[in-house]
């Protein structure tokens, strides 16, 4: 910020030498000045403004006269005395930016600056509402003068580093004779201990960037060992993941673990010794912060359920504690090939109950990537299958609460899909049910919120190219619009949402070579929505307007502002007014004069016939056994 909009002043006269960075909002000025108070570095704001004022004129392309005008508003963030070999010294600017004031800087001297102040004395404020929050474009947000990045399922201290793994609970299930298995809890054990004993070990053999990571990371020693493959080990014990037994079963497995975990802990600590920052701990006895367990364990914090987001892939299992996104889903093979796969535990039952048959992949892929809702399948079977988008974000929740306050000391990582519907109503319920059942943090997504999301159901992809997925059952409407080649129909149909994804044009007695003009056109404009996200499909038609409309022709029909002058100039007029009824405008309506009125009535003398190469014309007709054209042209 201050290599492109700061400034350096240098008055020897008085002695005065400044860094300052200009702005219109004073509360962008004051999170940089918190930002910078951090660094020791003190700043003072400055109220710069003037009134406003007439400050030069212009012409625009079009040959209008403007006149630019300044509000007036402007803050100024002053750093002088020393503050500013300070910022020099930890900040400096880009790219050799006012290198010779900066040389000049470093060599003068800076009357001394003192910014503490004295407490008088501390009183109490209340409560107040506090927010989660995230920030999707960096990840990062300013809070009190720090910058803060989003971590869902590992608070640390300043310095601290993640040491995470996860156990595949889908390979942690005996098969019994029936459909479905039971835990193995001894398996479970064993895993439990060679991975804390894994963990532990990272953090001693791990190279780190900074010596204070290293430091605090073997202070404190913290591990974070998750699960995966929740989703998969639920179907494999028949469980529904919206059940209430799938609740229980989490919450009984998940304290299973940490226990498990903690045993595995103490006994490495009996070997190594306890983490060094042990004392005044929440598990020293001695410690006003303790919480009633006498553990001595060689780990601060051991359990920590993340997103699993890369390792599930690796290991062919579902992520974290997550339900399934959808059934199906593409592989990458490494022949650059993509193969469209189901569900293996759906495919394993419906072949052993007799309901598998080819065309369920592509049926299921129809239905959103759901099971719900589909005849073939046993309504059991779609109960022990939901995807994200069928289950309650209430649920969601629910089986998050149901890890945190079991077995994990860390937080948990999970999404709380919810559907492109949800009020803003929903979404308070959500935090507030979230903070009730005892979640740490919660992370919500509203479906279609963003214009690319990670994981999608109701897209194709063509050679890397994303397409809208069309339905089998469209809905739309149809235009009928007199143009210079005959009577155009044009059709747009929209998706359940309400956004346009496909266009057809169909032009009535036209011959064959404006048939296939016209569906080129329709083929094309459908092609440039459906890669288009489907909040900007709107924009992207009216971006075709503009390119299309008033393209001229050999001929015209119609009169004023409906004088269509081509087949293009006819589509951009019948999306114009699509466009302004999906903005609840009324299409263009003109009262005409009845001379005007018998103009449009009269019957147009064109035979709407292909287009002659001659003349360029649509007037190449078939008569008496071969095609012409009025010009003289005749293919015979």
């Amino acid at each position: 910020m201050f290599s492109a909009d700061g400034t350096i002043g240098i008055q020897e006269i008085n002695n005065s030498k400044y860094i300052r960075l200009t702005a219109k909002s004073k509360k962008l000025l004051q999170q940089v000045q918190l930002l910078l108070l951090n660094l020791g570095i003190a700043g003072r704001i400055y109220n710069r403004s003037r009134p406003p004022r007439k400050i030069f004129h212009y012409t625009t392309k079009k040959g209008q006269k403007r006149t630019y005008v300044s509000d007036g508003v402007c803050f100024e963030l002053h750093l002088g005395k020393t503050a500013v070999p300070l910022f020099l010294n930890k900040i400096g600017f880009l790219e050799d930016k006012h290198y010779q004031k900066v040389e000049r800087l470093k060599k003068m001297g800076f009357y001394p600056q003192i910014f503490a102040d004295t407490i008088a004395k501390l009183e109490p404020a209340g409560k107040t509402d506090v927010y989660d929050l995230t920030e999707h474009i960096s990840s990062s947000f300013i809070a009190n003068g720090m910058v803060i990045s989003n971590c869902g399922e590992q608070p640390l201290l300043p310095y601290e580093s993640c040491n995470l793994g996860a156990i595949n609970l889908a390979r942690m299930v005996k098969e019994k004779e029936n459909d479905f298995g039971e835990i193995d809890y001894e398996k479970v054990r064993t895993t439990i201990q060679a991975a804390v004993h894994f963990l532990d070990n990272v953090i001693d053999m791990n190279r780190y960037p900074l010596p204070q990571i290293e430091q605090m990371t073997k202070k404190n020693r913290k591990i974070g060992m998750g699960v995966m493959g929740w989703a998969d080990m639920l179907v494999q014990l028949g469980i529904p993941y919206d059940s209430q037994e799938a609740l229980e079963t989490g919450a009984k497995l998940m304290n299973f673990i940490r226990e498990e975990a903690r045993k595995a802990s103490i006994e490495l600590a009996k070997k190594r010794g306890v983490f060094p920052n042990f004392k005044g701990s929440i598990y020293d006895k001695k410690s006003s912060y303790f919480k009633g367990q006498d553990l001595r364990l060689r780990n601060a914090t051991i359990t920590t359920i993340a997103p699993t987001g890369t390792t599930s892939m690796l290991a062919d299992a579902s992520s974290g504690i997550e339900p399934y996104f959808a059934i199906t889903y593409e592989k990458n093979l490494v022949s650059g090939e993509k193969v469209v796969n189901l569900n293996p535990y759906l495919v394993k039952l419906a072949k052993k109950r007799g309901f598998w048959h080819e065309d369920l992949v592509e049926k299921i892929k129809n239905n959103k990537g759901s099971l719900r809702g589909l005849s073939e399948i046993p309504p059991e079977i779609q109960k022990l299958f939901p995807i994200a988008s069928d289950i309650a974000y209430e649920d969601h929740i629910k089986m998050q609460a149901a890890f945190q306050k079991s077995g994990v000391d860390n937080a948990v990582s999970k999404t709380i899909n919810m559907p492109s519907s949800v009020t803003p109503q929903d979404v308070i319920q959500s935090y507030l049910l979230a903070y009730a059942e005892g979640c740490k943090g919660l992370t919500i997504y509203r479906e279609q919120s963003r214009q690319k999301q990670i994981l999608e159901r109701d897209v194709q992809e063509k050679e890397g190219i994303f397409l809208r997925k069309i339905d089998d059952i469209r809905y739309g409407r149809t235009w009928s619009i007199q143009t210079p080649v005959g009577t155009l129909h044009a059709t747009i149909n929209e998706d359940e949402e309400g956004n346009p994804y496909e266009i057809f044009f169909n032009v009535g007695k036209a011959g064959g070579d404006i048939l296939a003009v016209a569906e080129g056109l329709g083929r094309l404009i459908s092609l440039a929505l459906r890669t288009t996200p489907a909040k900007l499909s709107l924009s992207k038609l009216k971006m075709i307007v503009e390119q299309i409309s008033g393209i001229g022709g050999s001929s015209s029909v119609g009169f004023g502002v409906k004088k269509v002058r081509s087949l293009p100039d006819a589509i951009a007029k019948v999306i114009e007014d699509y466009l302004k009824e999906k903005q609840g405008e009324n299409p263009t309506e003109i009262i005409l004069s009845e001379e005007q009125q018998s103009i449009f009535s009269l019957p147009i003398e064109n035979n709407h016939g292909n287009i002659c190469p001659e003349c360029g014309n649509a007037t190449l007709v078939y008569e008496e056994g071969c095609e012409k054209c009025p010009c003289g042209y005749s293919k015979c």
